[in-house]
């Protein structure tokens, strides 16, 4: 139950959401009447030419909210069972904490602090796979050599015998 939740929830954020704002912002002209710069300002005046500025407001405030709060659990989730597949359920618990710190740090901290953190966090997700890319290197091209010198002659004999 709980994988067809996070399905749900990955599902309301992406498919509902995104699309039905990416409509009211097409159907509205919004797009047109507001620059690439501004790109932000696309949907508070798709939503005030339809249902007014104050009630717009209100209204994506709730639809933001929402958004934020769903795309923070499915965040949480995924991280606590990465880390409980990597390194077991303690740990699991300990990244619950880690994530909890993070949306605090996110709350107070200024947001240039936040870009340098995620940079941070992204070089600390990708340095240790482009090393195991360099490190696997040799090994990886011998099996996918290994595996295209089998399949080439499977399929190769197979062309020969329909002919």
């Amino acid at each position: 139950m709980g994988k067809c939740r996070v399905f749900l929830k990955v599902i309301i954020d992406t498919m509902v959401v995104c699309t039905m704002t990416a409509l009211v912002i097409i159907t509205t002209g919004a797009w047109t009447k507001v620059g690439p710069d501004n790109a932000a300002d696309m949907v508070p005046n798709a939503f005030a030419s339809l249902f007014g500025s104050s009630l717009a407001g209100s209204l994506i405030s709730v639809i933001l909210f929402f958004f934020v709060i769903t795309t923070v659990l499915i965040i949480i989730y995924y991280g606590e069972k990465q880390a409980e597949f990597l390194f077991g359920h303690r740990f699991s618990i300990v990244m619950r904490g880690v994530y909890l710190a993070a949306i605090v740090l996110g709350a107070i901290g200024g947001l240039q602090f936040i870009w340098q953190f995620l940079d941070l966090l992204l070089a600390m997700i990708a340095l240790p796979n482009m090393i195991a890319v360099v490190l696997l290197s040799k090994q990886v091209k011998s099996i996918t050599d290994d595996y295209f010198k089998k399949n080439h002659k499977q399929t190769a004999g197979k062309k020969q015998n329909i002919i």
